[in-house]
């Protein structure tokens, strides 16, 4: 085996490591701003999704243009192989246009809830990870939502069209505080 194959082993081997993190990783509960923990801890339990950034919003540092997010990727339909062997999960996908048309139909209520994509490069993150779905909530306006009430308003229409209690969508997974 020739010097290049072998740096390409390890490469292809630190890869897989920074994958399998990031498919099975948890949100770090003490890390995370109070006012969201409730709606990532939600997010969490939901299936083929992982949160990836969350903040309650913070008006005293950033007065009117203060707002909450929360942001998350598809995860791999097969846990042990990654998204771009498996393909994205499934059930994420269906989730996500769920959790994107909720976000909207709120904005078309007027409420100050936005949703939104991230795409940069492709070639800057991991394949098949360059994607990133959000949920914006303006914390000043007529209209508004705090992560608690998006909460409420998401488990309430999860359970107005049919699929049970969002308690249950998903299990519990591994390092999920309680």
């Amino acid at each position: 085996m020739n010097h290049e194959q072998n740096d390409a082993d390890g490469i292809d081997e630190m890869l897989d490591e920074e994958i399998s993190a990031f498919e099975t990783g948890a949100p770090p509960w003490d890390a995370l701003d109070p006012g969201i923990v409730s709606l990532v801890r939600a997010f969490s339990r939901m299936p083929g999704i992982i949160t990836v950034s969350s903040c309650e919003g913070h008006p005293e540092r950033d007065g009117e243009k203060a707002d909450w997010h929360i942001g998350w990727k598809l995860r791999s339909a097969d846990a042990a192989v990654s998204i771009i062997d498996a393909g994205p999960h499934p059930e994420g996908w269906l989730l996500t246009e769920w959790l994107l048309w909720h976000a909207n139909d709120l904005g078309r209520a007027g409420y100050d809830i936005i949703r939104s994509t991230s795409i940069p490069a492709p070639f800057l993150n991991f394949p098949g990870r360059a994607l990133t779905f959000w949920v914006h909530g303006s914390l000043s306006g007529e209209k508004t939502m705090s992560p608690d009430e998006y909460l409420a308003s998401l488990r309430e229409t999860w359970e107005k069209t049919g699929y049970g209690d969002l308690e249950d969508a998903g299990a519990v997974r591994p390092g999920d505080s309680p």
